[in-house]
């Protein structure tokens, strides 16, 4: 059901989402990559909501410059789930539920596959700030009491010492160039 749910495109005829075989050859890898990569493909190709699926060891930069890429959606996901002697990476982007969803299926995973699924690192995206949100609240350093952290700072005492000599000898070694060379020229 998650995954039928996944695999089909939207009305608009874009794709919801990819998965990178794990017996991709490096040359199609590229190839993808640069596809990807392009702007206007991602516009024209990717729909609003998606995902992207590649096995964690082949596809680990491939997912990474897609994250990178793909920062200026609110809800963007990057997730890395073993099951059994597999690592697969997902990246997803404007998926408000993505917990829920990762949870979700990968419980129907182990259920029916009667296999270990662990997921073992989620990191969430950059998300996209609006200044001229009225419901924004901005902070100032001066909002926050700095007595106890000035205190804390003025009663360190250093461990050791460090000192930085930063000597020229290039000026030296012009002066005793010049000096020879007068002094050659005074001799012939």
């Amino acid at each position: 059901e998650n995954l039928q749910e996944i695999t089909t495109t939207t009305k608009h005829g874009k794709i919801k989402a990819f998965l990178l075989d794990e017996s991709a050859s490096n040359n199609m890898i590229k190839i993808v990559d640069r596809i990807w990569r392009n702007p206007l493909n991602r516009k024209a190709w990717l729909a609003q909501q998606f995902t992207f699926f590649a096995p964690f060891t082949d596809g680990r930069h491939f997912l990474e410059l897609r994250r990178r890429e793909i920062v200026n959606y609110p809800h963007l996901y990057r997730a890395q789930v073993r099951i059994s002697d597999i690592e697969l990476g997902i990246v997803s982007g404007d998926d408000e539920f993505f917990y829920r969803r990762l949870v979700n299926t990968t419980q129907s995973i182990q259920t029916q596959l009667e296999d270990i699924v662990q997921i073992q690192n989620v990191e969430g995206g950059v998300q996209h700030i609006n200044p001229h949100d009225p419901n924004a609240k901005w902070y100032l350093e001066s909002d926050f009491d700095m007595s106890k952290g000035k205190h804390q700072y003025e009663t360190q005492r250093p461990l050791a010492e460090q000192r930085i000599y930063q000597l020229q000898l290039v000026k030296v070694m012009h002066e005793k160039k010049r000096k020879k060379k007068k002094k050659k020229e005074k001799e012939g």
